[in-house]
C-alpha cells in the first residue's frame, strides 16, 4: 500500500491505495456473523448497524459486473477532509483506506485501486472544479462522493448544495460510472448548524432522484451512539468534528459491506466470482 501525505494534514495531491488484503474480516451480506473471535469479533460488533441502514437503494452495474468475474475495479473516493483523513493517526486509517482493505477482503481475485480524493475545507463547487482532473479523468469504475458537511458548517443554502450535487452526478452518470454518495457526519458542530438536518436531506434526495446510492454515515452515526456502541471520544477526534481511526475504520467496513450486498442482489453472469464469505 502506497501513501502520501499525513491524513491529518490538506493533501495537495491526492493519495493512491491498492488493497492487497484486508486488514480484519467484514460482516457477510445479508447480516451473516464472520467467523472470527477476540479482536476481530469485537470490532465487527462495534461497527454493527441494522441491514437496513446499509441498503444504499441503487444498482451499481459496472461495478457488479467487474467483481463478479474478478477484473480490476478502479474507485475513486471524492470528498473534503473526511475523506482525505483529518483526525485519523495515519493515512492507512482514512476511511477510503479502510474501504479498500475490506472490499479487497470480499473480492480477493480483483485487483482493487482506490484513489484518495479528498481535500480538506472544500465545498461542492470546489469538487465541481475539480471533478475532470481527479476523477473523470482517471477513468474510474465506481465514486464515492461525500459531500455536505462543509455546506452545513458555511452555512450554504439548501438549495445552492442541491444544484451543484445535481451537476456533478449528471457528469458522472454521462461518464458511465456508479455513483455512491456520502452525506454528513453526526458530529456536535454539524448539530449546531441550524440546517443541518436540511442539507443532510437535500444530499439524500439528489442521490436518489439520480437513481445513485446513498450510503448513511449521518444515520449510522447516530445509531453508534443511541445504541451504546460508541460515545462520542470513541467516536470522534477531540475537535467534535472529524472522525478518528476506530469510526473511519467501520466506515470502511460498512461502505465495504453494502456495496458487496447491492452486487450480490445482481444476477451473476457465467463464470462470475461472488463475494468471498469470511
Amino acid at each position: 500500500m502506497r501513501t502520501g501525505h499525513p491524513a491529518h494534514a490538506l493533501i495537495p495531491a491526492p493519495i493512491l491505495i491498492l488493497a492487497l488484503a484486508a486488514a480484519f474480516a467484514l460482516p457477510a451480506p445479508g447480516g451473516a456473523e464472520p467467523r472470527t473471535s477476540g479482536p476481530l469479533r469485537m470490532q465487527a460488533a462495534t461497527c454493527a448497524v441494522p441491514q437496513g441502514l446499509l441498503d444504499l437503494k441503487a444498482a451499481l452495474p459496472r461495478t457488479a459486473r467487474l467483481l463478479a468475474h474478478g477484473a480490476p475495479l478502479r474507485v475513486v473516493a471524492l470528498g473534503s477532509s473526511s475523506t482525505a483523513g483529518t483526525g485519523a493517526s495515519s493515512p492507512e486509517h482514512s476511511y477510503p483506506s479502510e474501504f479498500a482493505a475490506a472490499l479487497g477482503r470480499r473480492y480477493p481475485k480483483s485487483p482493487i485501486t482506490v484513489y484518495n480524493a479528498g481535500r480538506g475545507g472544500e465545498l461542492v463547487a470546489d469538487m465541481l472544479k475539480r471533478l475532470k482532473r481527479d476523477v473523470l479523468d482517471r477513468a474510474p469504475d465506481l465514486v464515492i462522493w461525500q459531500v455536505g458537511t462543509n455546506a452545513v458548517l458555511r452555512g450554504t443554502s439548501p438549495a445552492k448544495i442541491d444544484r451543484g450535487i445535481h451537476t456533478g452526478l449528471i457528469d458522472l452518470k454521462a461518464a458511465g460510472i456508479d455513483v455512491v454518495v456520502m452525506d454528513p457526519q453526526y458530529a456536535p458542530k454539524v448539530l449546531a448548524k441550524a440546517d443541518h438536518d436540511e442539507i443532510v436531506a437535500e444530499v439524500g434526495r439528489e442521490a436518489r432522484a439520480n437513481d445513485d446510492g446513498l450510503f448513511q454515515r449521518y444515520r449510522i452515526m447516530r445509531y453508534w451512539l443511541d445504541s451504546g456502541r460508541f460515545d462520542v471520544s470513541r467516536m470522534l477526534s477531540p475537535d467534535q468534528l472529524h472522525m478518528n481511526d476506530a469510526s473511519y475504520r467501520c466506515v470502511g467496513i460498512l461502505l465495504a459491506r453494502a456495496i458487496a450486498a447491492t452486487i450480490d442482489r445482481i444476477p451473476a453472469g457465467p463464470g462470475a466470482i461472488r463475494a468471498s464469505r469470511p
